[in-house]
């Protein structure tokens, strides 16, 4: 699934139990590995406060280059409407 600033991808569930999340930035994208792990830790903040309970598998998370505009809560909105579209 795809918005305008990052792909979602959904891993079949290869392990026991549970959720579990990646997000993939390369250096392509943002060469500052400060800013890199400056999403990915907004990302995994979205992600761990707003994933579905019942949902079991592997989510992987790849922002675009032109994401770097957004705001935390634009990037919550983004990473929700990819949620909806999961269930």
């Amino acid at each position: 699934m795809t918005s305008l600033f990052f792909t979602l991808r959904v891993v079949p569930k290869t392990f026991k139990k549970g959720r579990k999340y990646a997000v993939v930035i390369s250096k392509k994208i943002e060469k500052s590995a400060v800013k890199r792990n400056l999403l990915k830790r907004r990302i995994f903040s979205i992600l761990r406060q707003e994933m579905p309970k019942s949902f079991n598998g592997a989510v992987v998370i790849f922002p675009k280059k032109n994401y770097k505009d957004l705001s935390f809560s634009d990037i919550k909105k983004e990473i929700l409407s990819l949620l909806q579209k999961l269930k």
